[in-house]
């Protein structure tokens, strides 16, 4: 929601310099604006960016209130969603476009004599190709966004629910089985939540019911899974309208097992998806060693491999180490035009072959290795770019000499 007021906040805003801009209103309509096959005065291209700000924050908006219904699945919502951000660009663009497009046709017209209506043609082609250009350049940066986004949201989601089985576990133990349930349904929500995100059933979380009716429609879990799903969510709505309500210590282990059970399951989904994009990485990112290691040998690239302990509070500091060392540009480049990039976390069993068994993962490692799975280079991964940018050069030198002798 804090997005939504944030919009609103730039529309008022904007609001405010149209207003002010009223008191020239014979003014500005005197200042057309000619680009040969149209032309229009400053007072109605105003109004124009208005109403554009008013249909931007209208499609933002509908997702959301379809988000707590039964038909937020759909994935209509998802594509009104980007449209809202691509359209935001594009007019948040328009002035800079348009002052582009004025000074083209003003050189247009003094290097050659042409007709008035090879005038007009020239000037449309060229505002098309130009609109056409700042598409295409809102719609690449609009999807770089919500990649970045969705990578995110997805290292939120993991941290909640290490967060949530630490605390439930911890309260197990100490003997506190009702307070324990309701962590474990914060598991379950999560578990289901990633699991029809990561299959693209769902676009932002909806209230629990209807997860997991999306859940059973698409055979998402067993029949007695989805059972032993509503029985924990009974036996939570039971604690919440009566603290004088129990469960055994038998009953809350039987809940987080389940827990467990379900977040296993997704991450059984996560390696069906062996390819995504994050912003750590340029291009394709695998999450299944195995399935690179495949590429590597039939494109005779060696692999980049950053593992990190998904059960780490901090994802064995996966933001901090990995964003620095993958900061610039060139680095990200780099490393896409020469090896096969590998993200992956630590429980996988091809692996944990690679870890050294001193290895704590307080760190996340960079693993180099070669297409017959030897290794290159082995080492925690520096959080500079500087470092990052170096290293990166000294493995490809190193590969390329191993090549070549």
């Amino acid at each position: 929601m804090k997005e939504i007021k944030d919009r609103w906040q730039l529309i008022i805003g904007f609001a405010a310099i149209i207003i002010s801009l009223s008191a020239f209103k014979d003014e500005l309509n005197k200042i057309i604006v000619d680009f040969q096959f149209i032309s229009f005065s400053l007072s109605q291209y105003l109004f124009i960016l208005i109403i554009s700000f008013i249909s931007v924050i209208h499609l933002y908006v509908i997702p959301f209130i379809f988000s707590t219904t039964k038909y937020s699945n759909l994935k209509v919502f998802k594509h009104i969603e980007s449209l809202s951000y691509i359209l935001f660009l594009v007019i948040i663009l328009s002035p800079s476009l348009l002052l582009i497009i004025y000074l083209l046709q003003l050189l247009i017209l003094q290097i050659s004599v042409i007709n008035e209506t090879a005038k007009s043609v020239s000037m449309s082609i060229l505002s098309a190709i130009i609109g056409a250009i700042t598409t295409y350049f809102s719609k690449y940066v609009v999807g770089k966004y919500q990649s970045s986004k969705k990578s995110r949201e997805d290292s939120e989601i993991i941290e909640k629910e290490v967060k949530s089985f630490e605390i439930a576990d911890k309260l197990i133990k100490d003997g506190y089985y009702n307070q324990s349930l309701f962590e474990t349904f914060k598991m379950l929500e999560n578990g289901i939540y990633k699991a029809l995100r990561q299959r693209d059933l769902i676009f932002r979380k909806a209230p629990f019911l209807e997860m997991i009716r999306i859940s059973d429609k698409y055979n998402i879990f067993t029949k007695g899974q989805i059972e032993q799903i509503n029985r924990i969510r009974i036996k939570r709505n039971e604690f919440a309208h009566n603290i004088s309500s129990t469960i055994t210590k038998a009953e809350a282990e039987d809940a987080q097992n389940l827990a467990k059970e379900i977040l296993a399951n997704t991450e059984n989904i996560e390696t069906e998806n062996i390819e995504s994009e994050n912003k750590y990485f340029l291009g394709k990112v695998h999450t299944d060693l195995k399935h690179a290691k495949e590429l590597s040998k039939k494109a005779n690239k060696p692999m980049f491999v950053v593992i990190y302990n998904k059960l780490h509070p901090k994802l064995s500091k996966l933001e901090h180490s990995l964003g620095y060392f993958m900061e610039y540009e060139t680095t990200k480049k780099m490393v896409n035009n020469n090896f096969i990039q590998v993200l992956t976390d630590s429980e996988k069993p091809e692996v944990k072959e690679l870890i050294p068994a001193e290895e704590p993962l307080e760190n996340c490692l960079l693993t180099v290795l070669t297409p017959d799975n030897g290794i290159l280079r082995q080492e925690g991964v520096y959080a500079n770019p500087d470092e990052g940018l170096k290293r990166t050069k000294e493995i490809i030198a190193k590969w390329n000499k191993t090549t070549s002798s």
